[in-house]
Order: structure tokens, then sequence, then C-alpha cells
């Protein structure tokens, strides 16, 4: 029988009061497991990047200002989940923001994106510009 055993795992919440509530809940599951087993069980998280929190009246600006401008209908996917942006997201915690894809990959695409071998496609610069331009015009006077 083994004296010792080391685990560990990923736990990624996208709310960070989800992740008290499972921890609170956790932990003492532990102690009983421990208990049980006359064992001692260590629990040590390691918090890493936030997650991205795009503020919504800002996102529903930026939609607007799309289909108004460009008389696309855009629309927002909420439920869309990624670990990527980590960056982005420490600024999100200090400024209301909105993180924004604006498709850069093809089906002709095998480098990932942060390889040197990545080329943006000429139309998703294009779109991109466009956009950022496009909310710029209307952040700075207002709308």
């Amino acid at each position: 029988i083994p004296r010792e055993l080391n685990m560990t795992g990923t736990l990624r919440f996208a709310n960070p009061e989800k992740q008290e509530k499972f921890l609170a809940r956790f932990r003492p599951y532990l102690d009983s497991l421990a208990a049980e087993n006359r064992c001692e069980i260590e629990l040590r998280v390691k918090n890493g990047a936030p997650a991205i929190y795009n503020d919504p009246e800002l996102t529903g600006q930026l939609i607007r200002n799309v289909e108004n401008h460009f008389w696309l209908a855009a629309e927002m996917n909420t439920e869309f989940r990624t670990p990527g942006g980590d960056d982005f997201s420490y600024y999100l915690n200090h400024v209301p923001g909105s993180m924004v894809r604006v498709g850069v990959r093809t089906e002709r695409t095998t480098a990932s994106l942060h390889e040197g071998t990545f080329d943006i496609p000429a139309e998703s610069l294009k779109n991109g510009m466009a956009f950022f331009v496009c909310q710029l015009i209307h952040l700075s006077v207002g709308n």
C-alpha cells in the first residue's frame, strides 16, 4: 500500500463566486474522506488568471454600432467559453471592456495563433480594422 499519493488537476470557473461555493463544499468533503480513511488530505489551490467578463452594456453598444454601421445582424455569444485571452482578463477587472473575435482562421490554416508562421488572412484584417475604427468613431462621440 503506497504511503503517499499526489494528485494534480485543474479547476476552471467563469465566475469567482462559483469557485468559492465549490471550494466551500469540497473542503468538508475532503475532510470527511480523510477521516474515514485515517489519512491526511492537503488541498492547495493556486488561482490563475481571472475569467473574462465582457461588460454587457458596452458589448450591447458594440453590437448596435456594427448593426447600424454595416447593416449586419450581429450576435453576442454568451455561451462561448475559452481559457484564451487570460492576459486581457486582467484589464477587464479594472475597466469595462469586451473581448471580440474577428475570425482569423481558415480551412487552410495550419499554424497556431502563437506561431511565427501564422498568417492573418487579409479579409480578416480588413474586417477587424473596420470594426475597431467603427467603434472608435461611435464611442468617441458618445453613441
